[in-house]
């Protein structure tokens, strides 16, 4: 889904406008009728803004990866269906004479948690989003960190799951993503209730999370198997994350992830079993490491508007 939202730099959180959400799910779009998607819903956020005697100093995008967010361009990622090599800031800029940035959604949901979520306060920060797809952001020493520019894909590195072989989205085999994305949440559905995976549409892989919860809450033995399987993979690429990284906090997110408090104690329980110091050596690399959920589910709006705040005034100074 594309979420729009106007986000005043001085409160930071206030300031959203009621521009609807646009549902991507089960659609191929070509690159000019993304932009043909986007524009209206923009548009009223400008307009709604400048009513008010306000200034809109920027637009700023989060976008699934890969991108390239030095020349503005959404390159071939798996989860926008039809969009390739799309120059979406030279589009948007030449539309709305703004300027614009773009940055990888999960790096922009990273920011928004550092800035004013749960991992406020922080210097190091790790956010993982579970949805579509598994982004991830690396925040150190208040920075986001990106290397030669693209924003890290953990989602796409290996996970060692036994006696459970999956492929990716990507078309790469056991990748992360294939266990904790949604389509790998569907898979592990299928799996505990006896169901051909490959007979579920997207529209029935959507389904899976939100009826996991329910299914949980009810004490349902399917739903909860299905939850401590998934909250095992999830350990799996925590424990992996925490040997990389070592961040302060680990903050989830994403439509899988975001309230879902049941779900987040079964994943404490299985990573505090697998980086049990009585079986795990590498398990003092966990101290000092806290994981928390996600507080807003506009943290990829904050995270862009963050982003497009820090870039203003780096051209200014």
């Amino acid at each position: 889904k594309v979420r729009f939202a106007a986000v005043n730099q001085k409160s930071k959180l206030t300031q959203y406008f009621s521009t609807s959400q646009i549902s991507l799910i089960d659609r191929d779009v070509t690159n000019q009728k993304f932009i043909e998607l986007l524009v209206p819903s923009i548009k009223d956020c400008v307009e709604g803004i400048q009513r008010e005697g306000r200034v809109v100093p920027a637009i700023s995008v989060g976008s699934p990866g890969p991108l390239d967010p030095f020349k503005g361009i959404i390159e071939d990622t798996p989860n926008l269906r039809g969009v390739k090599n799309l120059a979406i800031v030279d589009e948007l800029r030449n539309i709305f004479n703004l300027p614009v940035f773009l940055l990888n959604d999960a790096d922009a949901a990273g920011l928004g948690e550092s800035w004013a979520g749960s991992g406020k306060g922080c210097a190091n920060v790790f956010y993982i989003t579970l949805s579509t797809g598994v982004g991830s952001a690396s925040i150190v020493d208040g920075k986001l960190q990106r290397g030669l520019g693209k924003a890290p894909e953990s989602g796409h590195t290996d996970l060692c799951v036994e006696n459970d072989q999956r492929r990716c989205a990507c078309g790469g085999r056991n990748h992360a993503e294939a266990y904790l994305g949604t389509r790998g949440l569907a898979e592990t559905y299928a799996k505990v209730f006896g169901i051909d995976a490959s007979k579920l549409s997207s529209e029935d892989q959507h389904s899976v999370s939100p009826t996991m919860r329910k299914g949980v809450l009810d004490g349902d033995a399917g739903w909860l198997r299905v939850q401590g399987t998934y909250a095992r993979h999830t350990a799996l690429f925590l424990r992996n994350v925490i040997l990389n990284f070592q961040p302060q906090v680990i903050v989830l997110g994403g439509g899988i992830a975001f309230g879902n408090k049941p779900l987040l104690t079964e994943i404490q329980k299985h990573l505090a079993d697998l980086m049990d110091p009585n079986k795990d050596k590498m398990a003092v690399m966990a101290q000092g490491v806290r994981v928390a959920l996600a507080s807003s589910g506009y943290n990829v709006n904050l995270g862009a508007a963050k982003y497009a705040f820090d870039q203003l005034v780096g051209r200014s100074s």
